[in-house]
């Protein structure tokens, strides 16, 4: 599952490295318009245009090692306690850092060339 799908770039790679299905989760118009002239026809990946406020992960013990992604710098702010072993984290966004720049940067690159040249 790639929340925040962006155009694809993402879910490109996991398809070229295994897998078998991709659901891509974006809440922007201007990159769902792209997500599905990317993936236009292709039956391993499915588009929901929606927004997401929060995201529980509970597979029952195989969070243990999980990986978790992301481009933009953050920290964990504890919630609250849930009980003696669960606790509820909100992930803080920092409001600028260079990796945000760089990220909009090639956002903005991407549309006002690459696009109009319709690479």
């Amino acid at each position: 599952m790639d929340l925040g799908a962006g155009c694809g770039e993402t879910a490109f790679f996991y398809l070229n490295h295994g897998a078998d299905h991709v659901i891509c989760v974006e809440s922007d118009p201007e990159a769902v318009a792209h997500l599905r002239r990317n993936f236009e026809g292709d039956s391993r990946v499915t588009i929901l245009p929606v927004h997401v406020d929060s995201v529980k992960i509970d597979i029952e013990g195989s969070e243990d090692g999980m990986v978790l992604e992301t481009h933009f710098p953050f920290r964990f702010r504890s919630v609250r306690q849930l009980g003696p072993n669960v606790k509820l984290w909100r992930l803080e966004k920092r409001w600028f850092s260079l990796h945000n720049f760089r990220i909009a940067a090639a956002h903005k690159i991407r549309t006002a060339v690459l696009d109009k040249l319709g690479l």
